[in-house]
């Protein structure tokens, strides 16, 4: 009797082997004694949760595929920012001398705005951050210029007139963005503070858009990081099956990287969210700054980066079969390689926020000496 398609697809969840075959002649039987050609929902279900822990290479636990998805969205993640970095180029030149002083004389007129910088190509400026190129004017403690929010208002105004299209809101603050023509124009207002309430700040810059086309670069680098994710955590989930304490270690790894990788990831959702519905980011430099050495971002995403790189470390050095606990493993107390893997990251953190970062190599060449130790095949084993 031939298996009907619905069947046949179904169990094709499954990777191919004796059990995919077990499956398919038991739902076979089953729809023969009930005369149906279909699979029942409660089939459909079953297979559909079993199936992936299957392909995983555990299909007795249930926590693989949580963590798999876990690894597939820091990959989707890191797809979308090496798309998002390799596509967020554009060749379009910024405004001349004569271009911009008509742009500020429309923006801010009666502003003695004077030319403060003007960088063609990303930057790192003195703080660290990577910027944008862009052509910047300021003009400081000129005489008030009234509400900076009724100074940004009139601005917009002149600058609608003049086909700019009007972006986030204002929000009350006294920043004003807007774009045209591939440029994006913020202009900012406020007050030089309590003991000075008669004098004003005004600056204005003007930067280039995100390029034309990066929202889907970026939907290719997402799903392409996604696969290459899920197919990594495949990978690792069937190398370290044999080897319950590091697959333990894994976990807590993987779940680090997650934990401290989410201030980038939520930051970098929001930038996303404002190039789809603007067509610009709205803040002062993209958001895959992380991915350029020593910039601010890259410091802060260091911690994940150095978890996510003990994770693969694990896996790399932990060689298939064998026994399932070292012997040299089996000697260490049960709590020593639960708190090297949380420690580690925790000592990272603490090493951004306070700067020390002299002992990063010794602690990362710490972390890989141990890996070194726990992992490898005793002689004669």
């Amino acid at each position: 009797m031939v298996p009907p398609w619905s069947l046949r697809m179904l169990v094709r969840a499954y990777p191919p082997g004796a059990r995919r075959a077990e499956l398919l002649d038991t739902m076979l039987l089953a729809a023969h004694a009930e005369s149906r050609t279909r699979p029942t929902l409660r089939e459909i279900a079953d297979i559909l949760r079993r199936a992936p822990r299957a392909r995983l290479g555990r299909p007795g636990s249930r926590g693989v595929v949580p963590l798999a998805v876990v690894v597939a969205l820091l990959f989707g993640v890191l797809g979308v920012t090496v798309a998002a970095r390799l596509g967020d180029t554009t060749h379009r030149p910024l405004p001349g001398d004569a271009e911009m002083a008509a742009i500020v004389a429309l923006a801010a007129p009666g502003i003695p705005l004077a030319l403060d910088q003007r960088h063609d190509d990303l930057h790192l400026n003195g703080n660290g951050e990577l910027t944008y190129g862009q052509v910047a004017y300021r003009a400081d403690q000129i005489g008030r210029v009234g509400e900076p929010a009724g100074f940004t208002a009139a601005a917009a105004a002149r600058l609608s007139a003049a086909g700019w299209r009007a972006g986030p809101p204002d929000g009350g603050d006294g920043i004003l963005t807007v774009d045209r023509d591939g440029l994006v124009l913020t202009l900012q207002a406020f007050d030089a503070g309590e003991a000075s309430a008669e004098r004003s700040h005004v600056w204005l810059t003007v930067r280039r858009a995100e390029a034309p086309g990066l929202l889907t670069r970026i939907a290719a680098g997402g799903v392409a990081g996604l696969l290459i994710g899920w197919l990594l955590a495949g990978w690792a989930s069937r190398r370290t099956e044999a080897r319950p304490v590091v697959s333990a270690t894994l976990t807590l790894l993987v779940g680090a990287t997650a934990f401290l990788a989410l201030p980038l990831i939520i930051y970098s959702a929001f930038q996303i969210k404002d190039i789809a519905r603007y067509g610009y980011a709205t803040d002062e430099g993209p958001f895959w700054s992380w991915t350029t050495l020593f910039e601010e971002n890259f410091l802060a995403a260091a911690p994940a980066l150095l978890t996510a790189v003990a994770a693969l470390l694990v896996v790399l050095f932990t060689r298939p079969g064998g026994p399932a606990v070292p012997a040299r493993v089996r000697r260490i107390p049960a709590a020593v390689i639960p708190a090297v893997a949380l420690g580690v990251p925790v000592y990272l953190a603490l090493l951004t926020v306070t700067g020390l970062w002299l002992p990063f190599a010794t602690a990362l060449a710490g972390v890989v000496l141990l890996l070194v130790v726990l992992t490898r095949r005793a002689p004669g084993s």
